[in-house]
């Protein structure tokens, strides 16, 4: 189910879906949020916040390895070493925040939100969707023992965008509990580089998923 899922998350110019060549620009902040061209768990599957400096993980591929659908609990002990997401942590409530509202230029209640959520939900790819309904939700680190934190970005299509809906809360399941499915929303520090090479790999990766990523007509 995992593979059907990721699968389908990168087909989204064939369902009439738009986003920003996978590079999403927040005007107030600043940021660059980027698609990196390769990683341990495959193209276009780790974001990169030129801002905060965090590569986060396609929330789908953290569901489990291979079948759907691991808790909290699970995904957790897979940060040890050796483990299938080692180097890589739960986000925060605020990271989370910031990634929403700061980077990805999410303003709930103006116009063009929905989009901003729609085209954030590309980047980094759907958990669930229906024909019309797509979401990327996932758990994160809540800072409480036995607490569970749940993030979700949720749209709906219907000819244009709407209903757009960004969230950090709180989640009912247990930290042994998916009542999902859900996935993780897990980052890592990025490699520090020199901001010549910053640069260059962001117009290089963006340029990228530009060329590999043109509508289908």
């Amino acid at each position: 189910m995992l593979k059907a899922l990721f699968a389908h998350s990168r087909r989204w110019s064939c369902l009439g879906i738009s986003f920003l060549f996978s590079v999403l620009i927040a005007g107030n902040a600043q940021a660059l949020l980027v698609s990196m061209d390769s990683s341990e768990f495959g193209s276009d599957t780790i974001t990169y916040d030129t801002d905060t400096g965090l590569e986060w993980l396609d929330p789908v591929l953290g569901m489990g390895n291979g079948s759907c659908c691991f808790s909290y609990n699970e995904v957790q002990a897979e940060f040890a070493s050796g483990g299938l997401y080692e180097g890589f942590r739960f986000a925060t409530a605020s990271e989370l925040e910031t990634l929403f509202f700061d980077s990805a230029g999410i303003a709930l209640g103006s116009p063009g939100a929905s989009q901003a959520i729609a085209d954030l939900i590309g980047l980094v790819g759907d958990t669930f969707n229906t024909p019309i309904f797509f979401a990327a939700s996932g758990y994160y680190d809540t800072g409480v023992s036995g607490q569970v934190g749940l993030a979700s970005l949720e749209v709906n299509f219907l000819g244009s965008w709407g209903n757009g809906k960004a969230y950090v809360g709180l989640s009912s399941d247990s930290p042994d509990l998916n009542g999902g499915p859900f996935g993780s929303w897990l980052v890592r520090d990025a490699v520090a580089v020199s901001e010549p090479a910053t640069l260059l790999f962001i117009f290089m990766a963006g340029l990228a998923v530009v060329l590999r990523r043109r509508p289908r007509i």
